[in-house]
């Protein structure tokens, strides 16, 4: 099982959104890449969690780039990796044999352990299913300011926003997950990789008042959010 860095590590989402109308030590954040996400198909939020693996559990990074440095890549070695972590979903699976491969191809790419690694994790690497048929949406008509008026285009920009929106919605998306505490995706890492109960993380959260009833809802309903098949009941209280 692998251990938790000694020193809490610092947090550092590079992905998330903030809303600074917020008011709080928590800003509210959003788990996704942009508005918009495909039900049950969230890379924004995968993408969050796998920087949290690399900032919670460094260990787990530092075995898939000493895989990268072998000649051929080998998926079986990926696959006994993930399951060494207990992440067994498919898309993990997929996004670090993707990701190992960059690395051996790109060798600058490859984050520095002991360096904030979760800053420089490859957006482009498809922490999702496929997704059939690709989504695409029409560009917005560019400014003729020899024929329009400023005020007049940012009104129409206005209403393609609007536009876009009641289309996404009629495709099915759904707006994009918020949570108003960062910290439970970090705990989610602590249960489903370090295998540690929702007691064992209550009581070393002493900044904040919480139980465990609280801390086992924050897991299961990040994991949903997140798509990620949480490891066996046994042992979570």
């Amino acid at each position: 099982m692998p251990k938790r860095a000694k020193k809490k590590p610092r947090l550092h989402v590079a992905s998330l959104h903030f809303d600074r109308n917020f008011a709080g030590p928590n800003p509210r954040v959003t788990l996704a890449f942009g508005e918009y996400v495909q039900p049950a198909n969230n890379p924004g939020a995968r993408y969050v969690f796998i920087q949290t693996l690399w900032a919670v559990v460094p260990e787990a990074l530092q075995k898939l780039l000493q895989i990268a440095d072998d000649q051929d890549v080998d998926p079986q070695k990926v696959a006994h990796w993930a399951k060494s972590l207990n992440l067994s979903d498919q898309w993990i699976l997929d996004g670090a044999l993707e990701l190992v491969r960059v690395w051996q191809t790109t060798r600058s790419s490859r984050p520095d352990p002991l360096s904030r690694p979760e800053d420089k994790l490859p957006k482009g690497i498809v922490w999702s299913e496929p997704v059939a048929p690709l989504l695409s949406w029409p560009a917005p008509r560019p400014w003729d300011p020899l024929h329009e008026i400023a005020t007049d285009y940012q009104a129409y920009l206005k209403r393609y926003v609007l536009d876009i929106r009641q289309r996404a919605t009629q495709l099915g998306l759904e707006p994009s997950p918020v949570k108003r505490n960062i910290e439970h995706v970090r705990w989610l890492v602590r249960h489903q990789v370090l295998g540690e109960s929702y007691g064992q993380i209550a009581s070393d959260t002493p900044d904040v008042a919480v139980d465990i009833n609280t801390i086992g809802e924050a897991i299961q309903t990040t994991a949903n959010v997140i798509g990620l098949r949480l490891r066996a009941a046994s042992g979570r209280q």
